[in-house]
């Protein structure tokens, strides 16, 4: 993202406005290799994933007593990994933009949707609508009226007069 200067500029950028200039300049690189970062993320899980599946289906094929090292080993290599969250990537999206946020907000979901876009991840409006409707449910988002929803314990607002009947099945929030 570099910054130009306009033809009314007149004087010369100060440093502050240099300085800026280069802030933003690496906060964009950065921010792009943070997105790329992620894809890999999900690309080697996704992998590791596949693998998993596969040695546990090859293990049938052997006896049990020589099977137990292998398992044993699958066991290791698995407790080191880490699970990824239970909701999926639409909901990590989702909680994740609401842990950003600073301050009162009141959203729509197309809004969430739009700054899911704004930070690299596709959406999907169905899938936004869900996750909403899930925090709603367990109690994470609280339902103030008819497509209004409060964060309580991060102050944000979610409003939205979109009916859901009218939404697409197609994608999610993820990657």
């Amino acid at each position: 993202m570099k910054l130009e200067k306009t033809a009314s500029s007149s004087t010369e950028s100060g440093p502050y406005e240099v300085a800026i200039a280069a802030a933003l300049d690496d906060l964009a690189r950065a921010t792009h290799q943070s997105v790329l970062a992620e894809s890999r993320f999900h690309e080697a899980n996704a992998r590791v994933d596949d693998l998993v599946d596969l040695v546990e289906s090859l293990l049938v094929f052997i006896p049990k007593a020589q099977s137990a090292q292998y398992r044993r080993k699958l066991r290791e290599l698995e407790a080191g990994r880490g699970k990824p969250s239970r909701g999926g990537p639409a909901f990590e999206n989702v909680v994740s933009l609401f842990s950003s946020e600073k301050g009162e907000r009141s959203w729509t979901p197309k809004q969430v949707g739009d700054a899911l876009t704004e930070k690299g991840r596709t959406t999907n409006q169905k899938a936004v609508y869900n996750v909403l409707n899930y925090m709603a449910k367990t109690g994470r988002l609280k339902r103030v009226s008819r497509g209004r929803y409060v964060v309580a314990d991060l102050g944000i607002g979610i409003e939205t007069s979109d009916e859901l009947g009218e939404l697409g099945d197609e994608g999610d929030c993820g990657e």
